[in-house]
């Protein structure tokens, strides 16, 4: 955040020539609401892992958490607002990218 999008890019860039140590990318928080329990993934449910996620993937490369249902479930489903979730997301998982 500090060096600004470009040096995150030069950093995976730079990255990738080591083949030894591969970048990482979660994707329970996206396949969550879009596959595995399709409409049912709350806000509250990934509130309620978010702290254990930040703790456990802290050496991740990223968290995908944002697929193209996260407007539709959240809003059509289950009556939130897809950027509060975000937001809260990123307040309590403020050490891996998105």
């Amino acid at each position: 955040m500090e060096k600004g999008p470009e040096a995150f890019a030069a950093a995976v860039r730079n990255h990738t020539t080591n083949l030894n140590k591969p970048l990482i990318m979660d994707t329970t928080w996206r396949d969550s609401h879009q596959s595995l329990l399709a409409t049912r993934v709350r806000t509250k449910d990934i509130v309620d892992i978010a702290a254990v996620t930040a703790k456990c993937f802290h050496n991740a490369f990223a968290l995908e958490c944002w697929g193209g249902a996260t407007f539709d479930v959240s809003m059509r489903f289950l009556k939130e607002c897809p950027w509060v979730r975000l937001r809260l997301m990123r307040k309590l998982v403020p050490n891996i990218p998105f």
